[in-house]
């Protein structure tokens, strides 16, 4: 495990809130390698509770333990993707925590975000991420959150996270596409 991210846990000693990915990164034309991991269906209510609920635990956790654990996961994994995320990281670590908020708090109501998905959108092809990266905040976002939840952490959890995770993702490639027509 990465030291500083092993620091962090043990500093807020068992750190267990969970913490989400989600896309103040940015991706771009995505190709079809990815796309059969995101044709799944939308999120169950089942689901949608168990990731309000899990996210309710630490949505007003600091937001540069959030990110710094999630951005340190992502850039142990491809250390090239910190150029991509230009100026001190705390801007990036707060942006996270307000786009987190602001999806989970509408995720019973999908159509609500529609433009903030196409600004997303916009800001991914315009940092020309590709869908080779999906899978890699993907990683980094599950990890993180298996850790923020540690004992409490389960495969339901988890899989609730990893839906989530696809259904904004297939949106983000929706408003992308529609923005490339």
């Amino acid at each position: 495990m990465d030291r500083r991210i092993f620091s962090v846990i043990k500093i807020f000693g068992g750190f267990r809130r969970v913490v989400i990915l989600m896309m103040s990164c940015r991706f771009t034309n995505p190709d079809a390698a990815y796309h059969p991991l995101i044709k799944s269906e939308e999120m169950t209510n089942e689901e949608i509770v168990l990731v309000k609920r899990s996210w309710r635990a630490i949505r007003n956790f600091n937001p540069v333990v959030i990110g710094d654990s999630f951005y340190s996961k992502l850039f142990s994994l491809k250390h090239s993707l910190r150029r991509m995320f230009p100026g001190v990281m705390h801007e990036h670590y707060l942006q996270l925590v307000n786009l987190l908020n602001l999806i989970i708090a509408a995720l019973d109501q999908p159509g609500q975000l529609e433009e903030e998905f196409e600004i997303l959108a916009r800001k991914h092809r315009h940092y020309g991420l590709t869908s080779s990266h999906y899978e890699l905040f993907e990683e980094a976002m599950l990890w993180t959150i298996e850790r923020a939840l540690g004992k409490d952490c389960n495969k339901q959890i988890l899989s609730a996270w990893k839906t989530c995770y696809l259904s904004l993702v297939r949106r983000t490639i929706a408003a992308s596409e529609t923005i490339a027509k």
